[in-house]
């Protein structure tokens, strides 16, 4: 992998709920290379019920103690100008928040299972690389 930040999100936190051994095998490899593992806070967001469905999730968030990353005026800035220059409609912005929180930290790589509209984000700066879910 030789990322010093993962970040997930909401696949990718989805698939580790439902203990998918894709996304077990990347987290394994990060926490061996001691990698920090990063949700920015709307993936909590876009991930959760507020129902007992949650119970998985809260489980694997309990586990990892990811570090949890708040979005900030500045982070929410660098997110629209993303996908203003990707040209991505509105529904993508989570995905671009996602990927400015990936970029704000040199060293990072992003996990999904939504390659098409993270990519395409991500080729904006081209600081963050993007690992797919199930093709290693």
């Amino acid at each position: 992998m030789g990322a010093n930040r993962l970040v997930l999100d909401s696949c990718a936190l989805s698939a580790l709920a439902e203990e998918k051994s894709g996304v077990r095998r990347y987290l394994e490899r990060a926490i061996e290379e001691k990698t920090e593992i990063a949700v920015p806070t709307v993936v909590i967001a876009e991930s959760t019920t507020g129902s007992a469905r949650d119970a998985a999730l809260n489980n694997v968030l309990r586990v990892l103690e990811p570090t949890m990353v708040e979005l900030s005026e500045e982070l929410a800035r660098e997110a629209g100008a993303l996908r203003y220059r990707a040209r991505r409609p509105l529904r993508d912005t989570i995905d671009a928040i996602i990927v400015a929180t990936a970029d704000a930290s040199a060293g990072s790589a992003i996990l999904t299972a939504d390659a098409g509209d993270m990519a395409a984000l991500a080729a904006v700066r081209r600081r963050s690389p993007v690992l797919l879910l199930g093709h290693h």
